[in-house]
Formats: C-alpha cells, sequence, structure tokens
C-alpha cells in the first residue's frame, strides 16, 4: 500500500513552521523554519508555491542556514543583526513571477527613504504631550477618534513562543495613540507593529513617545534587540525610525497591499 505524501500544509503544522500565504501581494511569508531539514523544504515549498501561482517566497532565516538557500536561487532583500542571538536573521526571497520582482516604485522608496534620514522633527502643536500618559494594557486596544492614522508592517502569523503586549497613550481618558509588540524570549527580540495614532493630536510626538516606552519596557526584560517592519512608501513612519535611532536592514519589495496597489517594505532594528 502506498502512502500518500504530505502536503505542504501538513509538512509545514508537523515540522512547526510558521508561514502564511498572503493571497493579496501573492507571497509566501515564512518566518521560523521549524525543525524541517532544508533539503526537503526548499523542494516542497517550491512545488507549493509554483501549484497555487505565488509570485514570490520570503523567508526569514539564521545567518547558517541562508547559505544553502543562496545555493538555490534564493537572494537577500533585509536583514536584522543579532537577532539569533550572535546569529543575524535574513529575509531571503525567490521571485517566480518576473512582473512581481521589477518594482516601479523603487525610485520613489528610495528618496522617501533620503528624505527621513534628512528631515527634521515637526514644531510641536498646542497639544501638551504632558498631559498624556504611556503604558501598557491588554484589553484597551481601540484608537478613540473619528480620524486616525493607520501604519501597519508584515503580515504574518505569530509563533505560540510569541508574548503579545498592546501599548497605548492616553489623554484625559482618552485612547490617542496604540502599538503592538511581539516578544520572543527565546531569542530576547521583539517586533514593534500596528501602530495607530489619532490625527487629532501631535502624530510624531506620540510615535516617538510610545516607541521610547517600549524600548525601555522590553529592555528592562532584558530583550536585546528590537525591530519593526514599516511602509517604504510612508515618510513619517520612516523617519520615526531614524529619530528613534533604528538601523536600516534592507527592503522587501512588493511584499504589501497599500490602497490595492503592491508595496514595499522597510525592516529597521535596534540594539537595546
Amino acid at each position: 500500500m502506498s502512502i500518500k505524501p504530505l502536503s505542504f500544509e501538513e509538512l509545514a503544522k508537523e515540522e512547526n513552521i510558521d508561514f502564511v500565504y498572503d493571497s493579496e501581494a501573492n507571497t509566501v511569508l515564512i518566518d521560523d523554519l521549524g525543525t524541517i531539514d532544508l533539503s526537503v523544504f526548499v523542494e516542497m515549498v517550491m512545488r507549493y508555491s509554483y501549484q497555487i501561482n505565488a509570485a514570490k517566497i520570503s523567508i526569514k532565516v539564521n545567518e547558517s542556514q541562508a547559505i544553502y538557500f543562496f545555493q538555490h536561487g534564493f537572494k537577500v532583500e533585509a536583514s536584522i543583526m543579532a537577532y539569533y542571538g550572535l546569529q543575524d536573521a535574513f529575509y531571503v526571497v525567490y521571485y517566480l513571477n518576473d512582473k512581481h520582482h521589477k518594482n516601479h516604485l523603487a525610485t520613489i522608496h528610495d528618496k522617501v527613504l533620503e528624505k527621513a534620514y534628512i528631515s527634521r522633527k515637526n514644531k510641536l502643536t498646542d497639544f501638551s504631550f504632558d498631559r498624556v500618559t504611556v503604558g501598557t494594557n491588554t484589553v484597551r486596544t481601540n484608537v478613540e477618534s473619528k480620524d486616525k492614522l493607520v501604519f501597519t508592517g508584515r503580515e504574518h502569523s505569530i509563533a505560540d513562543h510569541d508574548t503579545h503586549h498592546k501599548f497605548f497613550a492616553q489623554s484625559n481618558d482618552k485612547i490617542v495613540a496604540t502599538a503592538t509588540a511581539s516578544y520572543d524570549e527565546s531569542q530576547q527580540v521583539v517586533e514593534f507593529s500596528d501602530f495607530i495614532v489619532s490625527a487629532e493630536f501631535d502624530v510624531w510626538q506620540l510615535l516617538i513617545n510610545l516607541i521610547t516606552e517600549m524600548e525601555q519596557h522590553f529592555k528592562a526584560l532584558k530583550c536585546t534587540t528590537a525591530f519593526t517592519i514599516v511602509p517604504a512608501s510612508s515618510l513619517a513612519i520612516n523617519a520615526i525610525c531614524v529619530e528613534q535611532g533604528f538601523e536600516f536592514g534592507g527592503r522587501l519589495k512588493n511584499e504589501s497591499l497599500v490602497d490595492g496597489e503592491l508595496d514595499s517594505l522597510n525592516t529597521w532594528f535596534k540594539r537595546l
């Protein structure tokens, strides 16, 4: 009796592979390779991606694993230094569709990054920031404002070993900004994401203070590295990363969808 081979989804579950297929960006995203042998994994993920007509495979790997992927046609688009203790994390990619590889916004994104490094902080508004408290909360997560700015990062599934923290800033009992932190205690790494800020106030100052509070919180937990992945087209959030002392780790091309159009994502990291 022949045994039916495992599908990629079944294999991923069995080997603890943390992956998701982003249908909007038509990209297979993998954040953790689990326990699988790389020779088996590469063959299976390539077959799966071709079967579903994916345009791109994006995988987060450690430095020692990256060499194997280079030997099989993958390239590095971004990195986060010392993500795995003494080893860096690399985002290696494989394009199955040439059109997906071409990025007509590359020049625009380069200019946004350049402006982010030279931009100066806007003048504060009449809103006095000393009336805002910043802290963590796991329940009150909605920004109570009809008009808000939303910054989103890379879509990915969260492994069981990650711990979620919801941060918020509030004024007069009204939440005016929130952000999420996913902390991997085993690697001592935290990802900042899902920044939501009320446009009624000074967006720049709110985010600066919110991120500062997050950094201090995780530094106290002995976390060593913080990182965030943000839209490459957003000058505001990229400029704030520069202001906060984050280092640019590279650009993940065409890995997000913004207003119905493919957009790229910038990676930023910081040693705490």
